[in-house]
């Protein structure tokens, strides 16, 4: 029983992980232009497209989520969504969501 507790943790937590990787292998510019909504929570955020890969921002939030295609999107938020923008990989903006 003590061997097979930690291995069953150990599981659940890869389980985790490849499912949190396959969320954000899946997000596109159109997955964002489709769902993102201004009055959108934190939570929902989430519920739509994952956790953020990073929250870079000072002073407010800047949720940052990878693409498929490599580029970004970058989520504004304090208590709402202030901003979203679509930048390239070498950071050029494409296009203002929000």
């Amino acid at each position: 029983m003590r061997t097979t507790l930690p291995l069953f943790f150990f599981l659940l937590l890869l389980i985790n992980v490849a499912c949190s990787e396959d969320e954000s292998a899946n997000l596109s510019y159109e997955t964002f232009e489709e769902h993102l909504r201004t009055e959108m929570t934190y939570g929902q955020l989430v519920l739509h497209f994952g956790k953020p890969f990073a929250d870079v921002g000072s002073g407010i939030h800047i949720y940052e989520y990878h693409l498929d295609d490599q580029t970004k999107i970058f989520i504004g938020y304090t208590d709402q969504i202030l901003y979203a923008r679509h930048v390239s990989a070498d950071g050029r903006l494409l296009h203002e969501l929000i």
